[in-house]
């Protein structure tokens, strides 16, 4: 299921946007999002997945969440992005 966004675009967040749009449609690429908070680079980021039409893959990682979680979530992932041929983000957060 989508999650429903409200937000405000203005001129730099309108050029961040095209900026992160950018990136990710360009085979095999990647880019590095340094901000404050990271609250408007990960709506940006989700943003820009959805005009793309490509799956998001994030992952939630909570005091129980470890190394073989971990390698679970990216097998799962590989798996589909693989498998299914589909164009894809992974979104890492710092939190």
């Amino acid at each position: 299921m989508k999650k429903k966004i409200n937000i405000i675009l203005f001129d730099d967040a309108i050029a961040m946007l095209c900026k992160i749009s950018r990136i990710i449609s360009n085979p095999f690429s990647h880019g590095l999002l340094i901000t404050l908070g990271g609250a408007g680079s990960h709506t940006l980021t989700r943003l820009a997945t959805y005009m793309q039409n490509f799956n998001m893959f994030e992952v939630e990682v909570d005091k129980d969440f470890g190394k073989e979680n971990w390698l679970d979530f990216i097998r799962e992932m590989l798996k589909e992005i693989v498998l299914k041929d589909v164009n894809s983000v992974f979104l890492v957060s710092d939190s």
